[in-house]
């Protein structure tokens, strides 16, 4: 069995798990603090909610799309199912929810830049990207994150149990 052939069973399981942790991210930013600004939601609930929107429709637009564009969507995923469930792709889907889960924990215990430089390379590797532009990539992006989130949004980031006094 090709990998083409699961590819439909796979995108509809990201789909409905992308939407998921959308959600999730949804709800659980309702329980943050709130501020407003000029009428504007404002303060820790508002990033993660418009990030969890975007994710929540991304997933509906992927099942969608694929439930559309297949033929006999049932009889594909019961002949797929063992097939996708060892393939790379759903060892890699399995491998970022669960960086996802532990990223909060991480970065309390490292700080934020240790921690986000260690997230990235970690799922880079796995993606089998090249070590120096793992490295290179983690670099930018945690600098760039913590630029937008120090510098500009003037939002403290984690520093870590470890590195506090």
């Amino acid at each position: 069995m090709n990998e083409n052939s699961s590819s439909g069973l796979g995108e509809i399981i990201f789909g409905v798990a992308f939407s998921s942790v959308g959600m999730f991210m949804i709800l659980y930013s309702r329980t943050f603090p709130k501020a407003r600004s000029a009428g504007v939601m404002t303060g820790p609930s508002f990033f993660p909610t418009i990030i969890g929107i975007m994710m929540l429709m991304l997933g509906i637009y992927k099942v969608i799309f694929n439930f559309r564009f297949s033929r006999r969507v049932s009889e594909k995923m019961q002949r797929d199912m063992v097939s996708f469930y060892k393939s790379s792709k759903f060892h890699n889907f399995l491998i970022f929810i669960l960086s996802i889960a532990l990223y909060p924990t991480i970065i309390n215990y490292l700080g934020f830049l240790i921690g986000s430089f260690l997230f990235c390379l970690v799922l880079m590797r796995r993606l089998r990207v090249k070590w120096i532009a793992s490295i290179v990539s983690s670099i930018v992006i945690v600098f760039i994150s913590w630029v937008i989130f120090e510098k500009i949004a003037f939002i403290g980031l984690p520093t870590g149990i470890i590195f506090t006094e």
